[in-house]
C-alpha cells in the first residue's frame, strides 16, 4: 500500500531533551479488528519509532489470561518492532471501554480498550536490571508556542513591543474617545517621514476627479448610483464637505 506524504518541519522532544526533525507525515485510518472503532490521525514518519519490545520474549503460561478475551495485540509476548506511538490526544479515548483485571502479584493487568482487551505493568521476566525504557515525546514546536501563548496571557505588559508598535499603543492612548452615541473613535496613526513624501496632492484628487464626473456624464443611471451612495455615505457621517468646488458632484 502506498501513502501520500506531506512535508512538515516538526521537531520533535524526548527524555533529557533529546530531539529529532520529522519532515514527513501521512494521514492514516486505524481501525480495530475487535469492534467498529476507527479514526484518522496524522502520523509522522520516523526511520524507527523505538526499539523492539518487549526486549525478550516472555513465558505468559502461568499468566491465566482467560481464553474468551480478545486481545488488542494477541502477540504481546513476542519481542517485535514498534509500527505506531498514538499520542495522548486520543489515548483516553481508547481506554473508554470499562473493564481491568488484575493477573496477579508481580504481573501485568489486563484494560479493555475499543481495540481489545490490552496486558499492560509491570513483570519482573528478563529484563535486565537498571533497564528503563521511555517512549514519551513532545512535538517541541507546539509546547514553544503554548508557552509564549501562557506567558501574553498572565502578563500582557511584559510583551515584547518594537518602537513602532510602542508608539501606536501611546497614540492610540491619547486619541481614543467616544462620541454622543457609544462609539469609539481614534484617529489614524501616520509616520510623519511618510506624510512628508506625500507633497501636495491637492492637484492629483482634482483630476481624478474631473476624470471620474467626464465618465458619470456619459452613463446617467450609474451617475445617479454614485450620487445616491455617496449622499448615504455623507448622510451617516463618514464624510463632510469641505469645499463646494470639491463636494458639488453629489449635490
Amino acid at each position: 500500500m502506498t501513502v501520500t506524504r506531506r512535508r512538515v518541519d516538526v521537531p520533535i522532544a524526548g527524555i533529557r531533551k533529546s530531539s529529532a526533525n520529522v519532515k514527513h507525515q501521512f494521514r492514516a485510518v486505524i481501525k480495530s479488528r475487535n469492534s467498529n472503532y476507527f479514526t484518522c490521525v496524522d502520523l509522522l514518519i520516523l526511520p524507527k519509532v523505538t526499539i523492539d519490545l518487549p526486549s525478550v520474549n516472555l513465558d505468559i503460561d502461568h499468566w491465566s489470561i482467560p481464553a474468551n478475551f480478545d486481545l488488542a495485540d494477541p502477540g504481546f509476548f513476542k519481542t517485535s518492532t514498534i509500527d505506531i506511538v498514538l499520542g495522548a490526544e486520543i489515548f483516553f479515548d481508547l481506554l473508554s471501554v470499562p473493564g481491568r483485571i488484575l493477573l496477579g502479584d508481580s504481573l501485568p493487568s489486563l484494560t479493555n480498550s475499543v481495540f481489545g482487551w490490552v496486558v499492560s505493568g509491570k513483570t519482573s521476566q528478563g529484563y535486565p536490571e537498571r533497564s528503563v525504557r521511555c517512549n514519551v515525546a513532545t512535538i517541541a514546536e507546539l509546547h514553544n508556542d503554548m508557552e509564549k501563548f501562557w506567558k501574553i496571557e498572565e502578563d500582557p505588559s511584559a510583551a515584547n513591543y518594537s518602537p513602532n508598535e510602542t508608539a501606536c499603543e501611546e497614540f492610540f492612548q491619547r486619541t481614543v474617545a467616544r462620541d454622543s452615541s457609544g462609539r469609539y473613535m481614534v484617529r489614524l496613526p501616520f509616520k510623519e517621514t511618510v506624510t512628508q513624501r506625500l507633497g501636495d496632492n491637492k492637484k492629483s484628487a482634482l483630476h481624478r476627479l474631473r476624470l471620474l464626473e467626464n465618465r458619470l456624464s456619459r452613463n446617467a443611471s450609474i451617475a445617479q448610483q454614485y450620487r445616491d451612495f455617496m449622499a448615504e455615505y455623507a448622510q451617516l457621517g463618514h464624510m463632510s464637505s469641505i469645499r463646494s468646488t470639491i463636494y458639488h458632484i453629489i449635490q
